[in-house]
């Protein structure tokens, strides 16, 4: 199974690393789209309805901070990946409270970020295997 995912960072040179860094696992995901800001990217999940989310908390706009609790109650089934280049405990805590798979610090290496990617798709096919159980005992 294939799945999307959508990085939400305004500086286009992280995006195009993030990119980079998870090319070798190419096979199972796909990024479905980019976003400089929060706005932005709420506007593409909604177009795109992508699996993963991967968002810097320091952007113009709409921040980490102001789109973490939005994608928590909206979007709740939507895995979020945090990068930053901040060492902040608030920053931190919003992540936790979003139920984010990881907070990343920039500037990452392949392992960290595929790590993370691989933990979100573990996370999804075991929500999927007990909806798949529920639905087989009812």
């Amino acid at each position: 199974m294939s799945y999307r995912y959508l990085i939400i960072d305004d500086e286009k040179l992280a995006r195009m690393g993030t990119l980079a860094k998870l090319s070798p696992m190419g096979n199972t995901i796909t990024c479905v789209g980019q976003a400089s800001d929060g706005e932005e990217g709420i506007r593409l999940i909604e177009e795109l309805s992508p699996d993963i989310i991967i968002t810097d908390m320091k952007m113009p706009i709409m921040d980490g901070g102001q789109l973490l609790p939005i994608l928590a109650e909206r979007y709740p089934d939507i895995q979020i990946i945090v990068i930053s280049g901040y060492r902040d405990f608030e920053y931190s805590r919003q992540a936790i409270r979003a139920s984010a798979i990881d907070y990343i610090l920039k500037p990452f290496g392949e392992e960290e970020i595929i790590s993370a990617m691989e933990q979100a798709i573990a996370r999804m096919e075991s929500q999927s295997a007990i909806e798949n159980k529920l639905q087989s005992s009812e």
